[in-house]
């Protein structure tokens, strides 16, 4: 299971639990709904907190998880797609269990956004005037990371959704969606016409293997 880095080092500690095939937290509203706890958590390398670069984990449950229509593996974007080639044109969706306005509520259910896809340049001005630009961009906001949002500031993602997938549709018919994100940082209030920065897991699909798939890299 995929997330990011910082969801695993919080204040309440490391995860515990995982929930899979559900989509409402607090109840259970389907049959395929299932609990595993945490064996291990993998995280990369080089996440050099406060900065905001290779904000990503990998999260080994402790027992085996039946597959089902509301359990299935995520798929992730092969090397050669290119799917980010021209990321403005691009239309992202988003899910997490983030609030959904100022002084709201976390959201019990599973809530789904559309985004478009922002230029590296663009995104760039956007974050350049934060004053925590120097610590947590150093390098500024690079081809490791996605920009995605809401030009009228409408709809975006929010606190709480942070370690939760931004998806591009599959082409290839193998899957539904390719995982090409994960939520990782955004504007302080949400629905700003800001956009949120998501981890690029394109650039990580190397690492991603070495820990998943480890024979193969033998």
């Amino acid at each position: 299971m995929q997330t990011f880095r910082q969801i695993v080092g919080k204040k309440f500690g490391p995860p515990t639990k995982l929930l899979l095939g559900d989509i409402t937290l607090s109840k259970r509203t389907s049959n395929t709904r299932e609990m595993s706890g945490v064996a291990r958590v993998f995280v990369h390398p080089n996440y050099k907190p406060p900065q905001t670069y290779h904000d990503i984990a990998i999260i080994q449950m402790s027992r085996k998880i039946r597959l089902s229509k509301s359990i299935m593996p995520a798929c992730l974007p092969q090397a050669e797609d290119d799917l980010l080639k021209k990321v403005s044109s691009k239309n992202f969706t988003a899910s997490g269990y983030g609030i959904t306005g100022v002084g709201e509520a976390q959201s019990d259910t599973l809530q789904v956004v559309n985004l478009s896809g922002y230029a590296w340049d663009t995104c760039n001005a956007f974050y350049r005037e934060i004053p925590t630009w120097n610590i947590k961009f150093p390098d500024g906001i690079t081809r490791t990371q996605i920009c995605a949002g809401d030009a009228i500031g409408r709809k975006d993602t929010c606190q709480g959704d942070s370690g939760g997938p931004l998806l591009l549709p599959d082409k290839t018919k193998r899957c539904i969606f390719n995982v090409v994100g994960i939520t990782s940082f955004g504007p302080n209030q949400c629905g700003e016409k800001a956009p949120a920065i998501y981890t690029n897991v394109l650039s990580y699909l190397d690492w991603i293997e070495s820990i998943v798939w480890p024979a193969k890299r033998q």
